[in-house]
C-alpha cells in the first residue's frame, strides 16, 4: 500500500492506531496515560523551541497513524 493510500485509509478508521511497515498495515497498541503525557510534553517543548527560535515552520496535530521506511527482513 502506498503512503498516500494508507493516510487516506487511516483517516477513515473510527478508532485504533496503525502504522505502515514495508507496505503493510499493522495495528499498534493503544496509548496509555503516561505515554500520552510524555508525547504532549515533547510536542509542547518542540513547539516552544520553534517559536522561540523564530523558525518559519510550525508543529501540526498528533496523528493516529505513522509510516516507516521499507526494511529488509534482517532489519526487523
Amino acid at each position: 500500500m502506498s503512503r498516500a493510500k494508507f493516510y487516506r485509509w487511516a483517516a477513515e478508521q473510527p478508532r485504533g492506531r496503525y502504522e505502515l511497515v514495508a507496505g503493510r498495515v499493522v495495528a499498534m497498541s493503544p496509548e496509555h496515560g503516561a505515554h500520552l503525557r510524555a508525547k504532549a510534553a515533547i510536542w509542547r517543548a518542540l513547539a516552544d523551541a520553534i517559536a522561540t527560535a523564530g523558525l518559519p515552520c510550525r508543529m501540526t496535530r498528533l496523528s493516529r497513524s505513522t509510516t516507516t521506511p521499507p526494511m529488509s527482513p534482517t532489519q526487523w
